[in-house]
């Protein structure tokens, strides 16, 4: 029987291959001590652009209270995903957020961020992206620049 690795051996190897997300994530499979120090990593920032993004999370966690959503310390969502009470209630189960970003087309009276109140005790970066059609075409004109990330 072998015995585990010490905790500061777990953190320098995991800092050692935060960046190439394969073996990362074949680490979070190699036994299952590993999986506290990976996931840390692997759920620090979320990303819900679409509603099957959502869907997809709800299926992979089913049970909130089993999720990694209190790993994420950054959280993007499209403001559309808060119209629905399901989605509302899989993102508020993010409740280690410390950096929102709010993404949304444009200008509209109907925005509201009152589904995000007490998201996040620790919140300290609210952002507010409006991306309008025309914003869009605009951006496009930097498609050649393939190091620029839009």
């Amino acid at each position: 029987m072998s015995r585990p690795l010490p905790p500061e051996m777990l953190d320098h190897i995991v800092d050692q291959i935060r960046d190439d997300p394969t073996t990362f994530k074949t680490c979070c499979l190699a036994s299952k001590s590993w999986i506290r120090w990976t996931r840390k990593l692997l759920f620090a920032r979320i990303s819900f652009n679409t509603s099957t993004c959502v869907e997809s999370w709800k299926n992979a966690f089913p049970d909130p209270t089993n999720s990694p959503a209190h790993h994420a310390r950054s959280l993007s969502i499209r403001q559309s995903l808060l119209v629905t009470a399901a989605n509302v209630d899989t993102i508020t189960t993010f409740c280690c957020v410390e950096s929102l970003n709010v993404i949304t087309n444009g200008w509209d009276e109907r925005i509201s961020l009152t589904p995000l109140h007490g998201l996040s005790p620790v919140l300290r970066s609210l952002s507010l992206t409006f991306i309008s059609p025309q914003t869009r075409r605009c951006l496009a004109s930097f498609g050649p620049f393939p190091f620029l990330r839009i």
